[in-house]
C-alpha cells in the first residue's frame, strides 16, 4: 500500500499540471470561439475536467495494474488492496483536476498568479499534518479549508493488513463532498465572470 501511496502523490501533482495545460491550450479568441460552438463556458469547464479525468482513470488503472502484472510485490494482492488503491489513485486525481480548474488561465487574470496559486494549494494540502502539528489547537479548523488531500493520503499509509471500514471510507466521503464543493464554486465564479 505505501507503492501506492507514492503513486497516488505523483498522479495527484500530475493531474493538475495536466489540468492547467489543458485549460491554456486556447488563446482568449479561441477560447470565446470554443464557447459558442458548445453553447456555453459550463459546457467548457465540464468536457475539459471530464476529459482531463479520463486521463488520469487510465493512468490509474496503469499504476495500479503495472506493478501487479510484473510480480512486484512480495506479497499477494488482495482484490480489497486493488479496489482501495484504484479508488484513492481517480479520487485524488479528481481533487488535483479539480484545484487545478479553480486557477485556470482564463479565470485567473495572470498565468503566475495561476500557477502560482496551484502550487501553493497542492504544496499545502500535501503538508497538512505537518502543519496540523505546528498550529495551536484553536485554529486547527481553519485546516479544513485546505483540500483533504492527507486524508485519503493516511489511510493508503495504514499498511497492508487494512480491512474495510467506516474510517476508511470516511475520507473518501470527505473528498467528494469537498469536489462537490470546488464545483459549485467554480460554476458561481464562472457565472459571475458571464451568464452561462
Amino acid at each position: 500500500m505505501d507503492s501506492y501511496a507514492i503513486t497516488c502523490m505523483f498522479l495527484y501533482f500530475l493531474s493538475a499540471w495536466l489540468c492547467m495545460s489543458l485549460f491554456s491550450t486556447e488563446d482568449p479568441i479561441q477560447h470565446q470561439i470554443t464557447i459558442l460552438h458548445a453553447g456555453g463556458v459550463a459546457k467548457v469547464y465540464i468536457s475539459k475536467i471530464i476529459s482531463t479525468w479520463i486521463i488520469t482513470i487510465l493512468l490509474s488503472i496503469f499504476a495500479v495494474v503495472y506493478p501487479i502484472i510484473f510480480d512486484k510485490f512480495d506479497k499477494p494482492v488482495q482484490f480489497f488492496h486493488i479496489s482501495l488503491s484504484f479508488l484513492s489513485h481517480i479520487t485524488l486525481s479528481l481533487l488535483g483536476i479539480l484545484i487545478a480548474a479553480l486557477f485556470s488561465k482564463s479565470l485567473v487574470i495572470r498565468t503566475m498568479d495561476s500557477w502560482g496559486g496551484v502550487s501553493l494549494l497542492l504544496i499545502l494540502s500535501v503538508s497538512y499534518k505537518g502543519i496540523e502539528a505546528k498550529l495551536p489547537s484553536i485554529l486547527h479548523p481553519i485546516l479544513w479549508i485546505l483540500p483533504p488531500f492527507s486524508k485519503v493520503f493516511s489511510t493508503l499509509n495504514l499498511g497492508d493488513n487494512i480491512r474495510f471500514s467506516f474510517q476508511i471510507a470516511l475520507p473518501f466521503v470527505w473528498v467528494y463532498v469537498y469536489c462537490l464543493f470546488m464545483i459549485m464554486i467554480l460554476f458561481f465564479i464562472l457565472k459571475k465572470k458571464r451568464d452561462f
